[in-house]
């Protein structure tokens, strides 16, 4: 059976030299997008086998990946992109991502990474393999037991960001921290504050503290006046 699959790439030369590269390799390139909400309302019309995104790309391609792998579980992802950061690379994985690979890749290995994410494994680029491997090995150590005494996993990124909370900064300074904008920290801390059962950034921020110590300012008093000068922004 032919494998499909969708390219997701802003550089119109870059797609079409990608596309063209894998139905010479015998796969059907089913559908092509430049953007990433172009990318998953695509792939939900065509339902590819694969779909390769690249990240950077109008709509953010770990936005897509995303919102892929909760509309079609059988469709693998694997991201093709020229960013070797750490955080794109677990953001992708935790998006749904089966494999990681870079611009750089030989055409060889781009088809056989595509082949492979279909039969079911995970590539990971030799260059962001290391960055794995350090999250496998610290995700020991990022763990909160939250209040029905279940211990929940965080990512590298959340637990930056209760860090960053814990020491005092603002949602600003955050963003600026984590080169993101700062609704994307707003959403962020929504998503622990739901991951944790918490209330609000308070709440998460005192559990955080309760369990990681090291501050001393009052974080009740600093928290409140971080959202009240979120609310005025």
């Amino acid at each position: 059976m032919t494998i499909r699959v969708l390219v997701a790439d802003d550089h119109a030369q870059s797609r079409a030299l990608v596309a063209e590269l894998l139905e010479e390799a015998g796969f059907d390139v089913c559908a092509q997008a430049a953007t990433g909400d172009s990318a998953a309302s695509q792939a939900v019309e065509h339902r590819p086998d694969v779909a390769l995104l690249d990240i950077r790309m109008p709509g953010d391609g770990i936005s897509a990946a995303r919102r892929i792998a909760a509309a079609l579980p059988d469709t693998r992802i694997l991201m093709l992109t020229v960013s070797a950061d750490s955080d794109d690379v677990l953001d992708a994985l935790h998006a749904g991502a089966q494999g990681y690979i870079l611009k750089g890749a030989t055409p060889e290995e781009i088809v056989d990474a595509v082949r492979a994410v279909h039969e079911g494994a995970a590539v990971i680029a030799p260059a962001v393999a290391p960055t794995v491997l350090r999250e496998i090995r610290r995700t020991r150590d990022r763990h909160l037991r939250i209040a029905a005494g279940t211990s929940v996993p965080l990512t590298e990124r959340e637990w930056k960001i209760l860090q960053l909370l814990d020491e005092g900064e603002t949602t600003t300074a955050i963003a600026s921290a984590l080169f993101v904008a700062p609704v994307t920290v707003r959403s962020h801390i929504l998503a622990l504050n739901r991951k944790l059962e918490v209330r609000d950034r308070g709440e998460a921020v005192a559990l955080f503290r309760s369990q990681r110590p090291g501050t001393s300012y009052d974080v009740a008093s600093n928290v409140e006046a971080e959202s009240t000068r979120d609310a005025e922004r």
